[in-house]
């Protein structure tokens, strides 16, 4: 009875930190299934709109994403967020199992956040690296809230490593190999953040023509947004 918008198979990752947001426009090339970056905008925040993510100011922030979306045409695009600080609980844990069941990470007291795991690699030890990636419910509630009034179709919320863990694994690159990093937290986080430079994006992100930015400066978020458009795509295969 009453039409329903119809959805574009656009994609758009939005990026938030203690200090910006990102706006990303990623579409595939039929042809090369090449990555291209139609459009893109950041943010930065003067006046603590998101401390520790927490969206103290979501006026400002909602004016920030709509302004993109209507410029560029992108109403009804599918829309990631991927997170990252303060906010987001991480941890890399060793399990003497591959296959573990959510009662096996009861020790690292998840249970009051929304949480989820990845396998990462096998150990010379017989254990098995997982990463942790989780939220307090409040937390998830505000950008879910975020969504809904911006009337995104959300199709994900996941955090920054996580999709720089779904990069890592697809793009070709020397920086980065599972087997060799230092099995804890910090040191694997640390190479994930490391391995993303400019020439890494340059190598699998083609730019439009109409788009000058420094690489250089934007490759944090535009890592990011790359490997949240894997991350999505493979979670639709699974689907």
């Amino acid at each position: 009875m009453w039409p329903l918008p119809r959805v574009q198979n656009e994609k758009v990752i939005i990026t938030f930190d203690p200090q910006a947001i990102s706006c990303s426009w990623i579409s595939t090339t039929t042809k090369s299934q090449t990555y291209v970056l139609r459009a893109y905008k950041r943010i930065n925040f003067e006046q603590l709109e998101a401390e520790k993510l927490i969206l103290f100011n979501p006026t400002h922030i909602y004016s920030v994403i709509t302004d993109f979306l209507t410029t560029h045409s992108l109403a009804n695009a599918f829309i990631s967020f991927a997170l990252s600080g303060p906010g987001i609980i991480e941890s890399i844990v060793e399990l003497p199992m591959a296959c573990p069941q959510p009662k096996d990470f009861a020790p690292y007291n998840l249970n009051k956040c929304i949480w989820n795991y990845y396998y990462l690699f096998p150990k010379k030890n017989t254990l098995h690296a997982f990463y942790i990636g989780g939220i307090s419910r409040h937390l998830l509630f505000q950008y879910k809230l975020l969504a809904i009034n911006c009337s995104l179709n959300l199709q994900q919320i996941t955090t920054r490593h996580m999709s720089l863990i779904h990069l890592s694994r697809t793009i070709t690159t020397t920086s980065f190999k599972h087997g060799n990093v230092i099995q804890d937290r910090d040191s694997y986080l640390n190479q994930l953040e490391q391995s993303l430079t400019a020439e890494v994006i340059k190598n699998n992100l083609q730019l439009d023509s109409e788009i000058k930015i420094d690489i250089n400066d934007e490759a944090p978020f535009l890592g990011t947004a790359l490997g949240s458009i894997v991350h999505g795509g493979k979670n639709n295969e699974t689907n």
